[in-house]
């Protein structure tokens, strides 16, 4: 994975003619994976404990997979602490918008226990080439919240960050990852003994 951007910052957001300050962050990286692949398996909203590795589970609550409003919950580990400092966290999201043709989702945090109460992330994937014109993708996990209370802007933003970094590992180990036909294997295991 080469690592492209890091960001954290704060800005001011305008709603309804008046100013919030915001907290904003996001990882960029670019990982050794078709646009394709990548779109495939970041793009199952209801599917995230397939591919990040401190999800335990996965659940579509609402709606159809991929498709605006579906909603979903999920529970997560961490050894090293999660945004509010604990160890063990859920949330429920909702998916706000998708373009299959852009390759780009966002979805808004409806609760949790980390205090990310109206936290909006926007994931985005784009084609490219490396050095070698190897097909690669490179992906955006970006987010913006209000600040919070119980934490500080740093501690927030590290959280937060840690946590698009692991979503960014998992999905470039499984988009690279070698796709087994089980079956077909089997099949051709049986039919090597049936020969011998």
């Amino acid at each position: 994975m080469k690592v492209l951007d890091l960001k954290g910052n704060v800005g001011m957001d305008m709603e309804s003619d008046e100013n919030f300050v915001r907290w904003h962050g996001s990882v960029t990286a670019a990982i050794a994976a078709p646009i394709d692949r990548t779109w495939q398996i970041a793009s199952d909203f209801s599917g995230l404990q397939k591919f990040v590795p401190i999800v335990e589970i996965c659940e579509r609550l609402k709606g159809r997979n991929r498709v605006p409003g579906c909603l979903r919950f999920y529970t997560l580990y961490s050894p090293s602490g999660l945004p509010g400092g604990r160890r063990k966290g859920w949330a429920k999201e909702r998916l706000l918008v998708i373009d299959e043709g852009k390759h780009s989702y966002a979805y808004v945090v409806e609760g949790s226990n980390m205090n990310l109460g109206d936290c909006v992330v926007t994931f985005k994937a784009s084609p490219s080439e490396d050095d070698r014109h190897v097909e690669t993708t490179v992906v955006d996990w970006s987010y913006v919240l209000s600040p919070l209370r119980k934490s500080t802007r740093e501690k927030t933003l590290c959280d937060m960050s840690e946590f698009g970094w692991t979503f960014i590992k998992g999905l470039e180990a499984a988009a690279t990852a070698e796709v087994i036909d089980f079956e077909g294997a089997l099949a051709l295991v049986a039919h090597s003994q049936a020969q011998c």
